[in-house]
């Protein structure tokens, strides 16, 4: 979900794609926090298994998505400017600041839940030294794996004219760049329209 989304159509905000990358986000971090601080509290075998398998199925999860995010961002650079922390941190005009926020939140809650609950119990229930709560360090990487999955992508209503598209590219500083840049020599332009109405735009340099 990008800004340009919001602002070409405000009627559909709260009900994009976004906000259901947020809403995972959001169910994953609840279903660690959760584990994780029980497990801490009662440390029983029956529950360390329980947030152990919590935090290694969200550490899979967020290792495929982060996977599989970085070769299309491989894919993506050949043609366009990214930086790592546009990408995985949401840095940068194309992530709007709602987004920002609430996935970086997210993330952070996973970061002091982990570290919490794994450095509040560093010895086993027979003093041994280590316990399952560590594998909570890994829940992280679940919250950077979902800031990858956000595409730029160009949102209309429809009836959208062609040059109410080219003016919202230009406000866009990372759109701008690549429309500027004088290496390009082609472009192809594809154009769908959803079946609620609203018009979808990409644009693929070249040369």
């Amino acid at each position: 979900m990008t800004e340009l989304d919001d602002r070409l159509d405000p009627q559909q905000s709260g009900r994009h794609a976004g906000d259901v990358i947020i809403l995972a986000n959001a169910i994953g971090t609840f279903a660690f926090a959760i584990t994780a601080v029980t497990a801490a509290i009662v440390f029983t075998t029956a529950a360390q298994w329980v947030g152990a398998i919590t935090a290694m199925s969200l550490f899979t999860v967020g290792v495929f998505a982060f996977l599989w995010s970085f070769w299309n961002v491989v894919q993506r650079s050949r043609e366009e400017l990214v930086g790592v922390t546009q990408v995985y941190l949401l840095v940068g005009p194309p992530t709007p600041g709602r987004v920002r926020v609430r996935m970086l939140g997210l993330l952070a809650v996973q970061i002091v839940v982990a570290l919490v609950t794994a450095l509040s119990r560093t010895e086993t229930a027979d003093g041994r030294a280590g316990s399952s709560l560590a594998l909570g360090v890994l829940v992280p990487m679940f919250g950077l794996g979902l800031n990858t999955l956000g595409e730029n992508i160009l949102v209309g209503p429809n009836g959208m004219s062609s040059s109410a598209m080219e003016t919202t590219w230009m406000n866009s500083s990372g759109h701008r760049v690549n429309i500027l840049n004088g290496s390009f020599t082609v472009a192809g332009v594809g154009v769908a329209v959803s079946a609620d109405g609203r018009i979808w735009v990409a644009v693929d340099f070249g040369g």
